[in-house]
C-alpha cells in the first residue's frame, strides 16, 4: 500500500509517541526497524553523537584498508554520474562508521551539521532506522524515504544503501549509501548503489585472488629455488613455464630462459643434438623416468648428471612434463654413504711405535698433502687399506668420496664396467639408461685399488689410459668423460718381478709408483705387539659390550714369540676371539685352544718354571690338544714332549692316562 510522505508524518508521530498504528501502512522492513528502535534510540536527535576521535578513525581506516582501496575508485567513479545533482555518497565499515564522504559540497555542508561525517556511527542502534544502519540489521539493500527514518533530523532526506559482502566469508565489510533531498531520489538510484558494490565485490574477490595467485606464486618460486637441484616444467609445446636458478646454473644456460622453447634453448646451448641425446631423449619421451644416467657435451666441457621427469595430466590429457635434474656429485655421495664408500680410519688410529713403521707413517702423512699416485706394498694384513683411509682423510679430498675396490674379488669379465661403467646398450642385460662405474663416482675424490697385481693385462691398459688421459670410456660410450681421481694402490706382490716375468705393465708399474710406501710385517715391528694388543683390546671389548680390566703379561708374552703370518689382521682375530671366550675381566690364554698358534716355535723363557705356568694357564681340553700335538711333532717320543712341555715324563704319563680314561 502508497502512503503519501504526509500521511507517512502522521503515523512516525503516532508511533513514537507511543500509539497503534496501522502495520499495513508501513513497509515491513521499515515497520520492523521501528520495533527494534522504540524506546531505545532517542527519535528527536538533531545530530549524531557518537564520533571517533581522530587517531582511532586514522586506525579505524586502516583496518578497513582493503575496503577503501577498492571502494574510493568505485565511489569516485559513481559520484561522476551524479555531480551537481545534490547527492552525497558514503562508505562505511560493518559496524555503520563512516570511513568516507563525498558529494556536491553544499550537500555536503549541510550533512555536516548533523554530523553526517567520517568516524560518525550511524549503525541503527546509535541512530535509529537510517539505509545505512537499517541494511546492516537486513543484510539487504535498502532505500528510505524522508518520515520513514526513526530520527527527526534525517526526515527532509532518502537513503539509498547495499551491503558489501565478503567473497571470501560471505559476512559483511561494509555499506555503499547515496543521501539526497527527496524530490531528487528515484527508486533506480537503489539499482544503481547495488550494480556499484555488485562491482566492488568483484574486484575484491578479484584481487584477493590475484593475491592468492601471487603468494602461490611466490611460494612456488620459493620452494623451487629452496632445491637443491634444478627444475624446470615445460608445456606441451615444448615450452618453459618454470625454471630455477639452480637448473640454469647446472646447464649453464644463458640469461633466464623462461618462457622460450626447451629444443631452441638446448640447441643454441649445446650445438647439434648428439652432445645433449640423453636428455632428448627423456624429453622426448611420456614414459616415467627416475633417476637416469645423463650425459652432456658443451664443448668446453661435461656434465654430468640424473634426471627424473613426470608427464603433467589434466582431465587425462598431458599438459606438459617436470624435469628434475640432480647433479652426480650428490647421487654419488648419497651411493657412497648408502654402499658404506667412506674412509673411517684417521692417522690417530694407527697405532705403532716401530722405527720402520714410523718412518711408513711420516711418508704417509706427507703424501696426504700431495695429489701424487701412491703404491703401498705389504703382506697380507698389514694395515695397507688403513694406511689409504687415513691418506685420503689427511688429504685435501676427506670430504669427497672414497671407493675401495678388490682387483682379485671382480670377475675379469666384470671389471671393466665394475671400473669405468656402460652405456645403455653396450651388452646384453645393461641397465637401461647405463650405469657409472667407480671411477665416475669416485670423481673429486679417490680411489683405492687393493690387490693392483692380480689386474688382467688388458685391464692394466684401460687403467694406464685413465691415467694419463684423466677421463674414462664407458664400456659402449664414444665420448670420453672426464674424471679427477686420485689412485692409491696396493699389492702383497713384489711388482718390479711381475714386471719382468711380464704379468705387469712397466708403464703402469710406474705411474702408480710415484710414491711407494712398504709397510713392515708384524714380525718385524714386535716391538709394537703390546702396544697393539692394548689398543685392539680396548677397541674390540667396547664393540662387544664385554669389560677387560686387565692384560695377564703371559698372553702378550706369548704373542711376542709367535710369528704372526697374517700379520696384524691375525692379531686383531685373536685378540677378538680371545674377548669372546673368556668369562674373566682379564684377557689371557686360558680362553683359546692351542692351535691359536700353529708355528709357535719357540716358549717364553724369561723364569724357571715358565712351560710349567703356561701347561698349567691353559683349560684341560687345550692342555691336552697342546700334549698331543707336541706328541706328533716329536713323532711319539715321549721324553722329548716332557721336556718340551717342561713338565716331568711321570706327570705326562699320567696325563695321557686321564685323556685316556
Amino acid at each position: 500500500m502508497s502512503v503519501s510522505q504526509h500521511a507517512m508524518k502522521g503515523i512516525w508521530k503516532e508511533f513514537v509517541g507511543g500509539g497503534q498504528i496501522d502495520p499495513q501502512k508501513v513497509r515491513p522492513e521499515i515497520f520492523s526497524s521501528w520495533q527494534r528502535c522504540l524506546g531505545k534510540v532517542d527519535p528527536f536527535q538533531r545530530s549524531n553523537q557518537v564520533i571517533l576521535p581522530q587517531k582511532e578513525f586514522e586506525n579505524l581506516c586502516v583496518a578497513n584498508r582493503e575496503l577503501l582501496e577498492i571502494g574510493n575508485p568505485v565511489m569516485d567513479a559513481l559520484y561522476k554520474f551524479v555531480q551537481g545533482s545534490g547527492f552525497v555518497i558514503t562508505l562505511s565499515e560493518a559496524r555503520g562508521y563512516l570511513l568516507r564522504v563525498i558529494g556536491d559540497q553544499d550537500v555536503v555542508d549541510i550533512v555536516k551539521k548533523i554530523n553526517f561525517i567520517p568516524g560518525a556511527n550511524w549503525g541503527e542502534g546509535i541512530m535509529g532506522t537510517n539505509a545505512v544502519g537499517t541494511c546492516i540489521s537486513t543484510d539487504k539493500p535498502l532505500q528510505v524515504y524522508a518520515y520513514e527514518h526513526w530520527n527527526i533530523c534525517v526526515h527532509v532526506g532518502v537513503c539509498s544503501a547495499a551491503p558489501i559482502h565478503d567473497p571470501d566469508s560471505g559476512q559483511i565489510m561494509g555499506i555503499l549509501n547515496m543521501t539526497a533531498e527527496c524530490e531528487r531520489v528515484h527508486p533506480h538510484t537503489l539499482g544503481m548503489v547495488g550494480a556499484a558494490v555488485g562491482s566492488m565485490e568483484g574486484q575484491i574477490a578479484a584481487k584477493r585472488n590475484w593475491m592468492r595467485s601471487q603468494v602461490a606464486d611466490r611460494y612456488k618460486s620459493l620452494i623451487m629455488e629452496s632445491i637443491s637441484d634444478g627444475l624446470l616444467t615445460i608445456d606441451n609445446s615444448g615450452m618453459i613455464t618454470h625454471i630455477n636458478q639452480k637448473a640454469i646454473d647446472f646447464l649453464t644456460l644463458y640469461g633466464n630462459p623462461l618462457g622460450e622453447n626447451i629444443y631452441s634453448v638446448l640447441k643454441k646451448r649445446f650445438g647439434r643434438q648428439e652432445n645433449y641425446k640423453d636428455l632428448l631423449s627423456i624429453l622426448n619421451s611420456q614414459d616415467k623416468m627416475d633417476g637416469e644416467f645423463v650425459t652432456i657435451f658443451t664443448g668446453s666441457g661435461v656434465i654430468k648428471c640424473t634426471v627424473t621427469s613426470r608427464c603433467l595430466w589434466e582431465e587425462n590429457t598431458v599438459t606438459g612434463k617436470i624435469i628434475v635434474i640432480q647433479e652426480i656429485s650428490k647421487i654419488k655421495k648419497i651411493v657412497n654413504r648408502v654402499a658404506g664408500n667412506r674412509a673411517q680410519t684417521v692417522f690417530s688410529d694407527i697405532v705403532g711405535q716401530n722405527k720402520k713403521f714410523l718412518e711408513c707413517m711420516e711418508m704417509a702423512i706427507k703424501s696426504g698433502k700431495t695429489s701424487s699416485s701412491i703404491l703401498l706394498i705389504g703382506e697380507s694384513g698389514t694395515g695397507k687399506d688403513l694406511f689409504a683411509q687415513a691418506i685420503h682423510n689427511s688429504s685435501s679430498r676427506a670430504n669427497d668420496p672414497y671407493i675401495a675396490i678388490n682387483c682379485a674379488a671382480i670377475p675379469r669379465d666384470l671389471l671393466g664396467s665394475e671400473l669405468f661403467g656402460y652405456n645403455e646398450g653396450a651388452f646384453t642385460g645393461a641397465k637401461r639408461g647405463g650405469n657409472p662405474g667407480k671411477f665416475e663416482l669416485a670423481d673429486q675424490g679417490t680411489i683405492f685399488l687393493d690387490e693392483i697385481g692380480e689386474m688382467p693385462l688388458d685391464m692394466q691398459t684401460s687403467l694406464l689410459r685413465v691415467l694419463e688421459d684423466k677421463a674414462i670410456l664407458r664400456i659402449g660410450g664414444r665420448e670420453p668423460i672426464p674424471v679427477n681421481v686420485r689412485i692409491i694402490a696396493a699389492t702383497n706382490k713384489d711388482l718390479s718381478r711381475e714386471v719382468f716375468l711380464g704379468n705387469f705393465r712397466s708403464d703402469l708399474y710406474y705411474r702408480l709408483n710415484v710414491i711407494a710406501i712398504e709397510l713392515p710385517p708384524l714380525r718385524e715391528r714386535k716391538d709394537d705387539i703390546p702396544f697393539l694388543i692394548e689398543h685392539l683390546t680396548k677397541k674390540i671389548a667396547r664393540t662387544m659390550s664385554k669389560e677387560i680390566q686387565q692384560i695377564d703379561p703371559e698372553f702378550i708374552e706369548i704373542c711376542l714369540h709367535y710369528d704372526w703370518p697374517g700379520n696384524v689382521r691375525e692379531l686383531q682375530n685373536m685378540i677378538e676371539k680371545a674377548i669372546s671366550l673368556t668369562t674373566e675381566p682379564t684377557l689371557s690364554i686360558r680362553s683359546l685352544p692351542s692351535h691359536s698358534f700353529p708355528n709357535l716355535t719357540k716358549m717364553p723363557t724369561h723364569q724357571e718354571n715358565g712351560r710349567k705356568k703356561l701347561l698349567k694357564k691353559v683349560s684341560l681340553d687345550a692342555e691336552s690338544e697342546m700334549i698331543m700335538t707336541s706328541l706328533a711333532k716329536n713323532r711319539g717320543n715321549k721324553c722329548l714332549t716332557a721336556k718340551e712341555l717342561g713338565i716331568a715324563r711321570s706327570s705326562l704319563y699320567r696325563k695321557l692316562k686321564e685323556k685316556d680314561n
